[in-house]
């Protein structure tokens, strides 16, 4: 690996995300958890300092690093320690070719790069004018939900930073939220439902359920792609078929979703579930491409 990617702060980041992942998806902070226990017995084999052993899982690892025994690309100790753990040695080794096959020449600046990831949503043998009419819908929701959410937090920053526009719209859904602070939030789930219902109601008698039902799915899969995927923008666009465009923030994450193979699944079971409900003349079950969106500097 060239040493010069050490001091990359892409490389850096990529390599950070990793640590944390591991750190709160793979050993947790409760105590009596047996992956807490199991780390501290394996951090035994690096450290006999009473202190370090009976520090927090974050001061384990800044030692593993200041000792020298885990770096940027060096990741043999952690591979020893999550042994046992499938998951996590896949993260690790995932981390590990990301770093290995980073070229220097095709770095850029932080502010040039663009991590974009599409979801296609393919209907064998569909009603292209269904799925039009149901894609537009969706990108209407969105746009007004991403307007709002950041106009809100220009007005109100301490309380949006804090929570999403998924999870407010999910709380309100659930009756939980009644708040007038998120009055606008309700407003344009009951504007999308009215937007779905027109249709839904020319062929199923329970339209306002199965609106109900489309928008909390939705919503449900916008907010795991937000909390599991680390999704920072998206986007939802008609090109002859159902297209869901997917922005991260590090290179780390948009490989890991790319990778993956839950967000695949997740998508297919989202928008055979929102088919069902939409029309009476069941569409098929989605065929769900992932793709990279390519950009080429000139």
């Amino acid at each position: 690996m060239d040493t010069s990617l050490q001091f990359n702060p892409n490389i850096k980041e990529i390599h950070n995300k990793l640590i944390a992942k591991l750190i709160n998806c793979h050993v947790g902070h409760h105590e009596n958890s047996d992956s807490y226990v199991s780390w501290k017995m394996q951090f035994r084999n690096y450290c006999d300092n009473p202190i370090q052993l009976n520090g927090s899982v974050l001061k384990n690892f800044y030692y593993l690093e200041n000792a020298g025994l885990v770096g940027i690309g060096r990741y043999d100790v952690l591979q020893k320690i999550f042994s046992e753990n499938n998951e996590a040695l896949s993260e690790i080794k995932r981390t590990f070719e990301i770093i290995e096959h980073f070229e220097p020449s095709t770095i850029r600046s932080k502010d040039a790069e663009n991590h974009i990831v599409e979801i296609r949503i393919k209907v064998k043998n569909g009603c292209p004018n269904i799925e039009e009419l149901l894609t537009g819908i969706l990108g209407d929701f969105v746009w007004k939900l991403d307007y709002a959410y950041f106009s809100s937090k220009l007005d109100n920053f301490q309380t949006f930073s804090l929570v999403h526009a998924t999870t407010i719209c999910q709380r309100i859904m659930d009756g939980l939220e009644r708040s007038e602070t998120f009055k606008n939030f309700e407003n344009i789930i009951l504007e999308t439902k009215s937007d779905l219902k027109k249709f839904i109601s020319l062929h199923n008698s329970d339209a306002e359920k199965s609106s109900m039902i489309i928008v909390r799915q939705f919503l449900i899969f916008l907010d795991r792609m937000k909390k599991k995927y680390c999704v920072q923008k998206w986007r939802v666009d008609w090109k002859e078929h159902t297209v869901i465009f997917v922005e991260f923030n590090n290179l780390f994450d948009f490989e890991t979703c790319f990778e993956s193979g839950s967000l695949k699944k997740e998508a297919r079971t989202t928008f055979e579930s929102i088919f069902s409900h939409f029309n009476d003349v069941r569409l098929h079950a989605p065929y769900v491409e992932i793709r990279k969106v390519e950009f080429h500097n000139k």
